[in-house]
């Protein structure tokens, strides 16, 4: 196993203690000369090589738990009896250079005799354990004899040279095998003779190690390719594959194992690789700063670009004195980048002296980018301190402000988050100076290389045809990276006073699950407040006097969409807290943003109750010290700056709308949602923003109230944001593309010169790969510009590198013997009770420990696993501290599963958000915590949905169906330097694909990000517009034509043949421009007469219900009203419209219309409909 160095890590003893336990329970031994009554295969599971023709083992299905079972190996059934062989021998396999002639082996192995009723230990003896094999020959076998002469073990070895001149190799093979057989009871031998005859021949603990004989290095670093394998140099690659290999080069593997893993010193050129049962791989910890002593990158203090002198007096308004802030605390870091550029350069000659002109080819593009990267870093810097007129000063401020806004969202959001976990005390109250918030040199990077483009949307340079894409490792702050662009596009675009006073939705921002957006939506809740704090805190801010928002726009299951259901939600919560609202709750904010006191029903207010009010949710803190806090209840200037009830939204425009992008579903069905891209055709000063059409006074003087056109051409938002871009993958991701088509066509204006504005993107995530085509299809940009881009090396981007310090450990766990079931029970068993063994030694340092998260590849994997949690891993941890040597302890010593203080919860997507949030609660509890959660059993919701630096234990069962998956679901755990978390993953060698990852352990996490799977994103496929096509194009033009936007407006479609034909067009282009094809390509010919097909159904759909007697008195709608509750529908509904939703589309008809529509972009709807026949 590889070792753990104790001195250059704080918890290393800790770490190796728990893996270590593992690997003694799995595999053994405890003692060099350990002894024990049960049965070695009892009492071991893993790293046991058994007699030939051993008895099949029964493998049973995944589905732990499952009822009507009773344990963890019982399977009943012929589907979950399928026989597997038993392990009989393990290899290694080994690169070894061409020069070399002969190596060392070495062999290690026990084996068990029964004596004086117990089973004792017998290592093999030194003199049969070291040999020599003769490179010279292509094969060999060697044979070690026991006492009597008997053969016990046998091992083979063969050779095969490949590659060719200085680049080729030869793999040496090594099998150890047990030649014994299996013996079975008959007349002469009882059961019992046979079981101790087999258990006496089992060979346990084996270990083969092949190792240099002249003490140089005698393997071969070789390569991986781009697909992860050991073949060593391929084919001509080009592009992103190449880059890959040529920043993984020397990140080659070694040795493989056969039925185990393959271990090597990873610090330096190996003398051994030998096999391994329980095999660890130690990643390093990453850093993004220095004190810059050593030529890297030093982080900014945020209060130094917030516009502060020396004497705390604020110089908001001062452009020179702010320009010169900027430019001495920023040049610095551009400088550094520049000369690590070109230090980079100078290692050129060397990359193509050992790796070959390709990689050279390679190295120089990506050097290429970094150059472009450094050039726009400098750009936004000269933005800032270069560039005059009035303008130009609005910028400055708006960098400035930004900086403040981040600032106070950095300082406020810890201390209310500690506040409400009742860390902090009531009277500390933070406040800006130096040294209270840093950005990492990547973070304010990225901010500058971003200015041009949300400043000038119509730049020469073409920023908003191309995409930022932000890819930095789990956990480095990329969050905080564009959240700062998103507060620099917002008050720019208030200080230019765009659209109605520089109000309405700036920036949208989008994640695919509801559980991570509402935590997103916590983080930048503080940002609002702070913007809003700046706003109505200091006039000199020149802010206006609207108040800066931002909005939740999900499900309607979650959050109410109009007035009546958030009212009635209210009313139900505040009788009882944990009451169920079928139509959604205001409620999703349990602490205030700003101060972290504890939020509940009774702070919500909804107005209306008279005319003069908006029909508002309105939410004050109620702690009266807190800035957003009033005696009075209407009181909208004092308020919290959140809104989470849909009609609010489309009424108010936040400045920032969170969504899930599921809720782009609703576009085609609600003319409201318009204004949400800047596509509201009024504003009334107490009503805020009115839809096309809408029915309102002209104004309402009594109150001295005006109403207002808007330029909506200005109004349009600037920033788009989606976050986990590897999420948007598959038929999510296909659906997503197709409807971003509405999106950005919504999003876009022209001004006029005919020059089209289309909104930034960014996108982030931290595991990517052909993100230029994925980005393509969804967005439709030209170009994705990667931030950091790579460098020479996979370890240093300049922007973050490798330290030296250990990191997150992974390690692989597998058996021999007996079932998954009841390996993953052993698993959790010892994991749980060697945490609180040592909890009574080191107390809290077992924090992090305390709690295991237990990963499930599906909710089908994760089953009744909360049964088998409570009943066999507290078998086995009664087991342990009974019977096991070293583990043995008072009943009071032992973890105590299923009670209070160490609780078991399921973290899926069966859970109400209610559930959610008192998961992510109790997540947060510390060890001596009457409610901290002892297991938490999650499937792929863990991986983007729960950000806690508690987490510093998990158990993966299986080998996520991809790499993204694995790295973030892993990347939960471990968020803290101090904690850089341990993950165990239970590799089932009965499935090929956990056997592959087993026997590449090291291997493979050492180069995860090469096996990184691109996206598979098909937005113009056929069966993605046979489900989507309609919807989108209904919602492009209920969106942006006044009078086509109406429910009963369908009827008219035919007397707007311009507009739709300009919509048609933009449809048409982008499915040129995402596919790359032009007009003559067959497959662009038969999608654009579908379009033109639909289009001229609805127009005779139109006219067939014109002439039926009926449908005259109604005509076509687009849809009836949204009744998600209602099954049936009501009275007032109108049988002629073009959509319905999935849901309530019973049974589909002979007729085009209606047509059944998403009501969400996920593979799965809501609800479906089951008729028994």
């Amino acid at each position: 196993m590889t070792k753990i160095k104790k001195k250059s890590e704080p918890d290393g003893d800790l770490r190796e203690q728990i893996v270590g336990e593992v690997e003694n329970y799995f595999a053994g031994p405890r003692k060099t000369d350990e002894s024990f009554a049960d049965d070695p295969l009892d009492y071991y599971i893993a790293g046991i090589l058994l007699p030939k023709d051993a008895e099949v083992e029964r493998k049973d299905d995944d589905q732990l738990g499952t009822p009507g079972k009773t344990g963890p190996e019982d399977t009943t059934g012929p589907d979950q009896i399928r026989q597997m062989i038993k392990q009989n021998s393990i290899g290694l396999r080994v690169n070894l250079k061409e020069d070399v002639k002969e190596v060392g082996l070495e062999v290690d192995y026990a084996r068990y005799a029964h004596e004086d009723g117990k089973w004792k230990r017998h290592a093999l003896e030194n003199k049969k354990r070291d040999h020599r094999i003769d490179l010279t020959k292509d094969d060999g076998k060697i044979k070690i004899k026991d006492g009597n002469g008997d053969v016990e073990s046998e091992i083979t070895w063969n050779l095969k040279k490949t590659g060719k001149d200085s680049k080729g190799f030869t793999v040496l093979n090594v099998f150890l095998a047990n030649p014994k057989t299996w013996q079975k009871p008959d007349d002469k031998k009882t059961w019992k003779m046979a079981n101790q005859e087999n258990n006496g021949n089992c060979i346990f603990q084996p270990v083969l190690t092949v190792k240099s004989l002249s003490g140089s290095c005698p393997f071969r670093n070789v390569p991986p390719d781009s697909t992860g394998s050991m073949d060593g140099y391929g084919a001509v690659k080009r592009g992103e594959e190449l880059m890959l290999d040529l920043l993984f080069r020397e990140s080659g593997t070694f040795g493989a194992g056969y039925g185990c893993a393959a271990e090597w010193d990873l610090d330096k050129d190996p003398l051994a690789v030998k096999t391994s049962t329980v095999p660890a791989y130690m990643a390093k910890q990453i850093d993004t700063f220095s004190d810059g002593s050593d030529g890297k990158p030093s982080r900014i203090d945020m209060y130094a670009l917030a516009g502060f002198d020396k004497n705390k007096k604020t110089m908001i308004n001062d452009t020179d004195f702010n320009r010169n802030a900027i430019k001495s605390n920023l040049a610095p870091l551009i400088k550094k980048y520049g000369e690590w550029i070109e230090h980079n350069k100078g290692e050129l000659p060397r990359i193509e002296r050992d790796f070959g002109e390709e990689y050279r080819s390679a190295a120089e593009a990506n050097l290429k980018n970094c150059d472009a990267a450094r050039e726009r870093i400098q750009d936004g810097l000269d933005l800032l301190t270069k560039e005059k007129g009035p303008d130009a000063e609005k910028i400055v401020k708006a960098f400035v402000l930004a900086n403040r806004a981040m600032l106070q969202q950095r300082l406020r959001y810890s201390f209310a988050l500690e506040r409400s976990k009742g860390q902090s005390s009531k009277s500390e109250e933070p406040f800006m100076s130096t040294g209270k918030g840093w950005w990492w040199p990547f973070q304010i990077a990225f901010i500058l290389m971003s200015l041009r483009g949300i400043a000038f949307p119509h730049h020469k340079n073409g920023e908003r045809d191309s995409a930022d894409l932000l890819w930095f490792p789990t956990g480095g702050g990329k969050t905080e990276a564009y959240m700062g662009v998103a507060a620099f596009t917002i008050l720019l675009r208030r200080l230019r006073g765009d659209g109605i006073e520089g109000i309405g939705t700036s920036v949208f921002m989008r994640y695919t699950l509801r559980l991570l957006t509402l935590q997103q939506f916590e983080r930048a809740s503080t940002l609002v407040c702070a913007l809003e704090h700046m706003r109505t805190g200091d006039p000199r801010n020149g802010l206006g006097d609207k108040p800066f928002l931002i909005g939740l726009w999900v499900g309607y299951s979650l959050t109410p969409n109009d007035w009546t259901a958030s009212a009635e939600a209210l009313q139900t919560l505040r009788k009882k807290h944990d009451a169920p609202t079928p139509n959604g709750s205001p409620w999703q904010t349990f602490f205030c943003p700003w101060c972290g006191e504890k939020i509940e029903p009774r702070n919500y207010y909804c107005d209306g109750r008279s005319k003069a009010e908006n029909h508002w949710t309105i939410l004050h803190c109620g702690n009266q010290k807190c800035y957003f806090s009033s005696t009075r209840a209407s009181d909208t200037e004092r308020a919290l700056p959140l809104v989470v009830v849909d009609s609010d939204i489309y009424s108010r425009g936040p400045s920032i709308v969170i969504a899930t992008v599921d809720k782009l579903a609703r576009m085609p069905f609600r003319k409201e949602i318009a204004s949400i891209f800047g596509r509201a055709e009024k504003y009334c000063e107490q009503h805020g923003f009115l839809s096309f059409n809408e029915e309102h006074p002209n104004g309402h003087p009594k109150i001295n109230k005006k109403v207002k056109r808007i330029d909506s051409s200005k109004a349009r938002p600037d920033l788009i944001i989606q976050d986990e871009l590897h999420l948007i993958d598959g038929p999510l991701g296909t659906m997503v593309g197709l409807y971003e088509t509405a999106v950005d066509y919504l999003s876009s204006s022209k001004n006029s010169e005919g020059d089209e504005t289309r909104p930034k993107i960014l996108v982030s995530t931290a595991t990517v790969r052909g993100a230029e085509d994925q980005v393509r299809r969804i967005f439709n940009r030209k170009q994705t510009k990667t931030f950091p881009p790579p460098g020479i090396n996979r370890n240093d981007s300049f922007f973050w590198w490798e330290s030296d310090r250990p990191g997150r450990q992974y390690v692989g766990v597998s058996f021999s013997n007996r079932s998954a079931k009841f390996a993953i029970a052993r698993l959790y068993a010892s994991l749980l009770q060697k945490v609180k063994q040592l909890s009574l030694t080191f107390d809290t340092k077992m924090d992090p420990y305390w709690s295991l998260i237990g990963y499930f590849n599906s909710i089908r994997e994760l089953g009744g696993s909360i049964r088998l949690v409570e009943d066999d891993v507290k078998s086995d941890i009664l087991f342990l501290t009974e019977s096991v040597e070293g583990m043995q302890c008072p009943p009071h010593q032992r973890r105590k599963l299923g009670t209070m203080q160490d609780g078991v919860e399921e973290l899926t997507g069966r859970k109400k958000q209610k559930d959610l949030n008192i998961i992510r609660e109790k997540l947060l509890k510390p060890m001596n915590d009457p409610a901290v959660l002892s297991v938490l059993l999650a499937t792929n919701m863990i991986s983007v949905g729960i950000d806690v630096d508690r987490m510093g234990l998990m158990a993966v069962n299986g080998q996520p169906k991809n790499t993204t998956e694995y790295i973030q679901a892993t990347g939960r755990i471990g968020r803290r330097k101090d904690v850089p978390g341990l993950v165990f993953t239970m590799l089932n060698p009965w499935k090929p694909r956990d056997l592959s990852h087993y026997e590449n352990f090291v291997g493979y996490h050492m180069t995860m990000q090469k096996s990184v799977e691109p996206a598979s994103v098909t937005p113009f496929s056929i069966s993605a517009c046979e489900r989507g096509l309609h919807a989108v194009y209904i919602a492009m033009i209920r969106l942006s034509i006044a009078n086509l936007s109406g429910k009963e407006d369908a009827n008219n479609i035919v007397s707007y043949p311009a507009e739709t034909s300009e919509i048609q067009e933009a449809i048409l282009k982008r499915f040129r421009e995402v596919e790359v094809v032009d007009e003559s390509d067959s497959g662009y010919k038969d999608f654009k007469n579908g379009l033109i097909k639909f289009h001229e159904n609805w127009e005779r759909f139109v006219e067939d219900t014109e002439k039926s007697g009926e449908g005259r008195k109604k005509g076509v709608w687009y849809n009836n009203p949204y009744r998600p509750l209602l099954w049936g529908g009501t009275k007032d509904d109108n049988k002629n419209v073009l959509m319905i939703e999935f849901s309530k589309k019973l049974r589909l008809t002979d007729g085009e219309f209606p047509k059944a529509t998403p009501e969400s972009l996920r593979d799965v709807e809501q609800m479906i409909t089951m008729e028994y026949v």
